[in-house]
């Protein structure tokens, strides 16, 4: 069994986009290799107003389905939605640490193994550490801090 996590990106998305989502949320139930399907709604372009416009309605999706969802970057809008769980670049959470306290879950992009990744990891390491929200974060942080 396996747990598929779609990124979304409208711009691919021949059909519907809000239909596709439905489809998408219903993958687990039409296939027996599926065990959980979770979506993060990345799309860059949007301003934060459209933006919020947008996951009101995938998070609406989401919850029928017994989906996981997943914001992205604008964690003000997953706030004000009740999103527990986002995902944000490193620079978004490298400019406020402590946006993970008002999350469940924070998952963070991290490109490259770069000096300021090594600097910020110390921070995200013991301040998220200690909520052990982001464990598995940690545990990459020390791997590829280490060679």
């Amino acid at each position: 069994m396996y747990k598929l996590l779609a990124i979304t990106n409208r711009h691919l998305c021949y059909n519907d986009f809000l239909k596709q989502i439905q489809d998408i949320c219903t993958l687990n139930e039409k296939n027996t290799v599926i065990k959980s399907v979770s979506i993060v709604l990345r799309e860059k372009d949007l301003s934060e107003n459209d933006y919020k416009d947008l996951a009101a309605k995938v998070l609406e999706i989401c919850k029928k389905n017994n989906t996981e969802c997943i914001l992205h970057n604008f964690y003000k809008v997953a706030r004000e939605l009740n999103c527990e769980k986002i995902h944000l670049p490193l620079s978004v959470l490298k400019a406020d640490p402590n946006i993970h306290k008002e999350f469940n879950k924070v998952g963070v992009s991290i490109h490259s193994v770069a000096a300021e990744i090594f600097q910020f990891s110390l921070l995200v390491v013991f301040r998220l550490a200690m909520r052990k929200k982001l464990l598995m974060l940690v545990q990459m942080v020390f791997v590829l801090c280490q060679g």
